[in-house]
C-alpha cells in the first residue's frame, strides 16, 4: 500500500537525496555542465515560514516519491498566494499505478487549504514522460499558460 502525506523536509533530507540523485540523472538539464546541488539553506528558510510543500509517497516505509512546491505570495502578485512546483517525481520501479496522481491530487488539497490562487506545475517536454504530466496535469484542471527555455551561457 502507498501512503501519500505531508512531511517536513529538512527532517527527510538524507531519504530524499538518493531520489534526487535518480531524477537528475533522468530529467536534469546540463547534467554536464550542472551538478545536482539542491539548496538546503533555501528550502530550510522556505520550511519554517510555511512556504514550502513536501508531499511524500511511501511503500512500506520506503520513499518512493515526492512533489515539492513552494507557496508564497508571488514577486509579481504580493497579495496573491501562489503555488510553483518545484519538484515532482516518482521512482520507474512503481510508476504507473497512480502514484503521481495521487500525489498531485494530495498536492491540490493542501493548496485548497492554504488558500492558494495559481498553481503552476511544468514538465520536462523532451522527456519520455512528457505525454503522461501532460494528461496529468490537464485531467485535474490545469492549462499550459507559458511556454518556457533555457541556453547555457559559456
Amino acid at each position: 500500500m502507498t501512503v501519500i502525506a505531508p512531511e517536513s523536509f529538512t527532517e527527510i533530507y538524507g531519504e530524499l537525496l538518493p531520489l534526487f540523485h535518480s531524477h537528475w540523472l533522468e530529467l536534469g538539464p546540463f547534467r554536464d555542465r550542472m551538478p545536482l546541488a539542491p539548496n538546503l539553506e533555501i528550502y530550510k528558510y522556505l520550511e519554517s515560514g510555511q512556504e514550502l510543500l513536501t508531499l511524500t509517497a511511501r511503500q512500506d516505509r520506503k520513499l518512493v516519491g515526492y512533489l515539492i512546491a513552494a507557496v508564497r505570495p508571488g514577486l509579481h502578485y504580493s497579495q496573491t498566494i501562489q503555488a510553483i512546483t518545484d519538484i515532482p517525481y516518482v521512482h520507474p520501479s512503481v510508476r504507473g499505478r497512480g502514484i503521481g496522481v495521487r500525489l498531485f491530487l494530495a498536492a491540490q488539497e493542501e493548496f485548497k487549504s492554504r488558500k492558494v490562487g495559481p498553481w503552476f506545475a511544468s514538465y520536462k517536454i523532451g522527456s519520455e514522460l512528457a505525454p503522461s504530466m501532460d494528461k496529468l496535469l490537464r485531467w485535474i484542471g490545469m492549462t499550459p499558460q507559458d511556454m518556457q527555455f533555457s541556453k547555457w551561457l559559456d
